[in-house]
């Protein structure tokens, strides 16, 4: 059964196949391996951008992957989670 997580619904390959859901090739799957290989390789050789600003293609709304789910506000510090009124939240509350 598809399992919706912050907003969005994810299924498996073969829920994907019975849904009648176009799924890519292994070659197109490959290709696009590729690129985000490309793309994690050339993020890791970027310098840091300076204090305060975020390098371009970067912030705005793609900078806080909970914002708009049910997680937004949540923080992480030191691998305890946070809700959005700061209360450390256990493992069993995470996945609501």
């Amino acid at each position: 059964m598809p399992k919706e997580v912050g907003g969005k619904i994810f299924y498996t390959r073969e829920e994907a196949e019975a849904a009648g859901m176009k799924l890519p090739t292994p070659e197109e799957f490959a290709r696009n391996q590729a690129i985000l290989d490309q793309f994690d390789a050339d993020i890791r050789a970027a310098k840091p951008a300076p204090q305060g600003t975020a390098p371009a293609g970067f912030g705005g709304r793609f900078s806080d992957d909970l914002e708009g789910t049910e997680w937004e506000g949540w923080t992480v510090k030191g691998g305890q989670w946070f809700d959005q009124n700061g209360n450390p939240v256990d493992e069993g509350e995470q996945g609501r």
